[in-house]
């Protein structure tokens, strides 16, 4: 390995090489770079307000809400649940047992799951169930 000698002229380096030994940690204030690749990233933390992408990838992607461009609807993972909600305030849940949709004041409106549909449209207040059968098929009760 060559031996470098520094030259000092007021206060600057001259004719010597610098290498990562020399160098440890470089402190760096404030950095505008035209164009940059990073190989490698050692970021403790990345503040991402002003972060504006045409599509995102990721393998897992923490956090709870994604909101429509309009900002009136949202799409939130909450526990089990995938949740819909409108901006009036109803929303659909779903998970392993099915699709629920509520109003605005929490009350079930219709639900799906793998034993019974209701819903206001399918039957009467849940006390009677119609079944209409397409052509080739028929209704057992």
């Amino acid at each position: 390995m060559a031996a470098y000698s520094i030259t000092v002229q007021n206060g600057a380096l001259a004719n010597a090489p610098i290498t990562r030994a020399k160098l440890q940690d470089a402190i760096i204030g404030t950095v505008q770079i035209d164009d940059l690749a990073v190989t490698a990233a050692k970021i403790v933390s990345v503040n991402a307000d002003r972060i504006n992408v045409g599509a995102l990838r990721g393998i897992d992607v923490y956090g709870a809400k994604f909101r429509s461009s309009d900002g009136l609807t949202n799409l939130e993972i909450i526990g089990g649940n995938v949740r819909l909600t409108q901006s009036s305030g109803h929303y659909v849940n779903v998970n392993s047992d099915g699709l629920f949709g509520y109003n605005s004041g929490g009350s079930q409106r219709f639900s799906v799951d793998r034993s019974l549909v209701t819903s206001a449209t399918l039957g009467t207040i849940n006390s009677n169930v119609y079944l209409a059968p397409d052509s080739n098929n028929e209704v057992r009760g």
